[in-house]
């Protein structure tokens, strides 16, 4: 098999892959998917003719479109130079519209005034708020009894939450499985 039809398979196999993942994705409900789309958006936009299905010859149109995409120089040939700079473009441009988001998320919090942009009193408004809860005495200080107070109720909190060392969303580590009488897992040394 010659580079560019095993580039092309490949592409086609990564859509297919992904149009895999986001069906059983679009299952389990409604979630983010590939670029903060949802599922179902990602599977409408393979079914180019609208029809409700999505056809092999709507995937084929689908990767020779990201394959004009990839291939840089137009010489009908993806290298592997060309591939790293498509995938370093667009995890830099996914990187700038999560920025992006996260930026507004900021600006809309802390905006008091409502005017789309943040004043030095706006922007400063959290840190402060936040010094003078840990300020217990309001002296003027955090010393380090209110930041021992502080950790401390931290901890409290995520305890509440059930958030314990090695747990994360109801998954908890090896660790755990041995305080409960398993035996832990080899390490994968």
């Amino acid at each position: 098999m010659t580079k560019s039809p095993l580039i092309a398979s490949a592409l086609l196999g990564v859509s297919i892959l992904g149009l895999s993942a986001a069906h059983a994705q679009e299952e389990r409900g409604p979630r983010e998917g590939h670029r903060g789309h949802p599922p179902h958006a990602r599977m409408a936009e393979m079914d180019v003719n609208g029809d409700g299905v999505i056809s092999l010859d709507e995937i084929q149109s689908r990767e020779t479109e990201q394959f004009a995409n990839v291939d840089a120089n137009n010489d009908g040939q993806v290298d592997a130079a060309e591939m790293v700079a498509f995938q370093e473009a667009r995890r830099a441009e996914q990187m700038r519209e999560r920025e992006s988001r996260r930026a507004a998320r900021m600006i809309e919090h802390l905006d008091a005034d409502g005017d789309g942009s943040l004043s030095v009193e706006e922007f400063t408004s959290r840190p402060r708020q936040m010094f003078a809860r840990l300020d217990t005495d309001g002296d003027g200080q955090i010393s380090v009894e209110e930041r021992e107070a502080m950790r401390e109720a931290r901890r409290e909190r995520f305890a509440e939450r059930g958030h314990r060392r090695g747990e994360r969303d109801g998954h908890r580590g090896r660790h755990h499985r041995f305080e409960r009488g398993e035996a832990p897992a080899p390490d994968a040394d």
